[in-house]
């Protein structure tokens, strides 16, 4: 699966170090750690919803603009698996969890799914 361009990234990467408090964002690093520990099936549907609906966003961004992804998952990866990248990356930057849910899952993914030359 190719996906996340390097434009997104660097525009991700430009909203996170200027972002607005964290209530401004619809989900941030906090709610979105607490919904993927949960152990009710609603958090974790919330949970993993919101991680695929990042990547489709991206995703989408990459097929329209014609432009190199940054993160390569295999096609096979499963949601849990993005979850649990998520999660650790989560977990590894806690002063992180005030962000933008969305620049957090990108960010995970970038460093848990680097593209090789």
């Amino acid at each position: 699966m190719r996906f996340l361009p390097l434009a997104v990234a660097a525009t991700l990467a430009a909203l996170f170090a200027f972002a607005a408090p964290a209530q401004a964002a619809f989900m941030d690093g906090n709610r979105l750690h607490f919904l993927c520990n949960a152990q009710d099936d609603r958090s974790q549907a919330i949970c993993g919803g919101y991680i695929l609906g990042v990547i489709e966003a991206l995703q989408y961004d990459d097929e329209t603009e014609n432009l190199e992804p940054f993160a390569c998952p295999e096609d096979d990866t499963t949601v849990p698996e993005f979850e649990a990248a998520v999660l650790d990356y989560l977990d590894d930057n806690p002063d992180e969890l005030g962000e933008s849910g969305a620049s957090l899952v990108a960010l995970a993914l970038m460093q848990a799914y680097p593209c090789g030359d």
